[in-house]
């Protein structure tokens, strides 16, 4: 009973002044967006499907098909299946950031 009565006092006045609340934790409105996400449709592209068809495929990941992609994905911004394959790439190279900047990219399709 005596730890109730030191303890209950202090949860009161927190429980009033507002310090218990929800209200003071940030939420997603705090935290603003670095940059704008718009979604866009990419046009259909036969060279894109044949060079997936490549890419998934090949016994191994050659610089002639990085090459590719990037070149591809320089005339087809847009394509999600490029950004997709890109992804994969960059986690084989280790680098996490640019695939989850890929990812993102790859489900706007």
């Amino acid at each position: 009973m005596q730890q109730i009565k030191r303890v209950l006092p202090l949860a009161l006045m927190c429980w009033f002044m507002g310090c218990a609340t929800i209200g003071n934790y940030p939420g997603p409105s705090d935290y603003p967006a670095k940059w704008e996400w718009s979604l866009v449709e990419s046009k259909n592209a036969p060279a894109v499907a044949q060079f997936q068809k490549l890419f998934f495929n090949a016994p191994d990941m050659n610089e002639a098909l990085r090459t590719q992609l990037a070149q591809m994905l320089l005339d087809h911004p847009n394509n999600g299946h490029l950004h997709d394959m890109a992804a994969h790439l960059n986690e084989l190279d280790g680098r996490p950031d640019k695939s989850w900047w890929h990812w993102a990219q790859a489900s706007e399709i």
